[in-house]
């Protein structure tokens, strides 16, 4: 196993953000998230709420008000596109869901971001998309290529969301057995968190496929109709003796990987790395076509305080209380990120091509069915994904 690229790898350690986990019934997702997201509209709550996490002094409230109304502004945008989006029809919904997509990339700008990125004070370099669309002679050959600035950044509202945006954490389901034969279950956060600015992204465009071969949800149709995605399937388990006796506490963290292509998975086994000191405690175990790791552990003390050696993994894309994404070159953008790019690729060519996209529509072809699925799986994954990085929450389905 090659060594990972730590650029684009996660590590494992004691210190790991307050995310939280928190899992969604994946057929009222889309009400839920939505019915969420509401809250920030009550913007003297969010801006007091800011405040206060934060440390902002009282000299910035106007200024806090005035960004926290644009952020409003922008979900109740995004939500007015999504609903279009989702009675519009083959012509024009691909463009709604782009804009939705926009609006809501702009909230989690105005969230994290300080008052330079506010709509208003912000550099007139972002006052576009962020792309060149370089023209195909199919629909599949068409490429979103970031627009790079002189400085080496990414230009466009899209340079500026990827400024502010970042990876989820990886999860594991734990089970704690505790002396006397009791035991829970619950999902524990367990990475540190990549920014997506730390990773360099590739220049030379990206087109609708590699948008579908990085989407979790598209995994097994792509699979089905012969299409190899970017993802491996996996889980990550933990289990922990709570103590004995000698105030002993051991655990053990298992990470699999299921079966998939053989390039895909070599691919993401580049990026796991152990410490030197873990390797007496690592089992490697060959699975056919995947593979399965785990660490053992033994220490003393509180094991809420337990600290372990960094390691790292590839970063991956959530989606099931008991099922993740493993990801390893496509790294350098999240799932909300090839969303972006996908619908803005969808959306450009029918609004400006569609000459093109008429003749996919005429003959029914298969792509037109790939977009109108990436599309409905975008409606629903985007304000879910927006609101995880707003809550520092990882959402999953049940």
């Amino acid at each position: 196993m090659a060594l990972a690229n730590l650029s684009a790898a996660r590590g494992y350690s004691g210190g790991v953000m307050a995310y939280k986990t928190t899992i969604v019934n994946e057929s009222n997702a889309y009400e839920y998230v939505w019915r969420r997201l509401r809250q920030f509209h009550d913007i003297e709550t969010t801006v007091s709420r800011l405040s206060s996490e934060r440390s902002i002094g009282k000299d910035q409230h106007k200024n806090l008000l005035k960004q926290m109304a644009q952020l409003s502004y922008c979900l109740t945008q995004a939500y007015e596109f999504a609903q279009s989006a989702k009675t519009s029809g083959s012509t024009t919904r691909a463009l709604q869901a782009y804009y939705s997509v926009t609006a809501l990339a702009n909230a989690e700008i105005l969230w994290r971001g300080d008052g330079n990125v506010s709509l208003d004070r912000r550099d007139k370099r972002y006052h576009r998309h962020g792309f060149d669309l370089r023209i195909g002679s199919s629909v599949e050959d068409f490429l979103a290529v970031p627009q790079v600035h002189e400085d080496g950044k990414i230009d466009g509202l899209f340079g500026l969301w990827r400024d502010h945006s970042r990876h989820v954490p990886q999860y594991a389901e734990e089970t704690i057995m505790y002396p006397g034969g009791t035991a829970s279950t619950s999902r524990r956060v367990i990475s540190s968190i990549t920014p997506l600015s730390d990773i360099p992204i590739k220049t030379n465009g990206f087109s609708m496929m590699d948008c579908f071969k990085h989407t979790p949800l598209m995994y097994q149709h792509l699979y089905s109709i012969g299409i190899v995605p970017e993802l491996a399937r996996g889980v990550i388990t933990s289990t922990v003796d709570a103590g004995d006796e000698q105030n002993r506490t051991s655990s053990r963290l298992t990470t699999i990987i299921h079966p998939c292509n053989d390039r895909v998975r070599e691919e993401v086994l580049e990026f796991f790395m152990y410490h030197p000191n873990d390797w007496e405690q690592l089992e490697i175990n060959s699975l056919p076509g995947g593979a399965i790791f785990s660490v053992n552990r033994e220490f003393s003390g509180d094991f809420n305080h337990r600290n372990g050696h960094s390691n790292s993994s590839p970063e991956s894309f959530s989606l099931l209380k008991n099922e993740m994404y493993f990801v390893g070159a496509g790294a350098l953008l999240n799932e909300y990120g090839y969303y972006f790019l996908g619908l803005y690729i969808m959306g450009m060519i029918s609004r400006y091509h569609p000459q093109k996209w008429i003749k996919e529509i005429q003959r029914n072809s298969a792509i037109t069915h790939l977009v109108d699925q990436f599309i409905d799986i975008a409606l629903l994954r985007t304000p879910l994904l927006i609101l995880g990085q707003m809550e520092d929450e990882v959402l999953l389905f049940d």
